[in-house]
C-alpha cells in the first residue's frame, strides 16, 4: 500500500546503504526506513529521537547514506552554524 508506494523511488539504495532513522516506529517516517532496507537490502540507524546538534555527527559516525528530514527538521539543521565539515558527509 502507501507505504511501499513511498520507497519505489528508493531504486538506487542497495546493501551498502544506511538509512538514519530518529523517528518513532508509530508514525509514517518511522516504518519507511525498515521497508526500503528491507527491500533493497542495508542497514537501519535507530535513535530515540532527533536532535538538531546529533544529526551530522550521528550520520559521519554511523556512515549514513539516506534519511529522511520533515520540514521542520530541515530548518533545524539548515540553520545550524557553518562548519568546514558541512560538505564531507556520506549522505547521498
Amino acid at each position: 500500500g502507501y507505504y511501499m508506494n513511498s520507497i519505489q523511488n528508493l531504486n538506487y539504495v542497495g546493501t551498502e546503504d544506511a538509512f538514519y532513522a530518529p523517528f518513532p516506529m508509530f508514525h509514517g517516517t518511522g516504518k519507511v526506513p525498515f521497508l526500503a532496507m528491507g527491500a533493497f537490502g542495508g542497514r537501519v540507524v535507530v535513535k530515540e529521537q532527533f536532535k538538531t546538534h546529533d544529526f551530522w555527527h550521528d550520520v559521519d559516525h554511523y556512515k549514513c547514506t539516506i534519511t529522511i528530514l520533515l520540514p521542520a527538521m530541515a530548518k533545524w539543521v539548515l540553520a545550524l552554524p557553518p562548519s568546514p565539515n558541512d560538505q564531507r558527509h556520506s549522505l547521498k
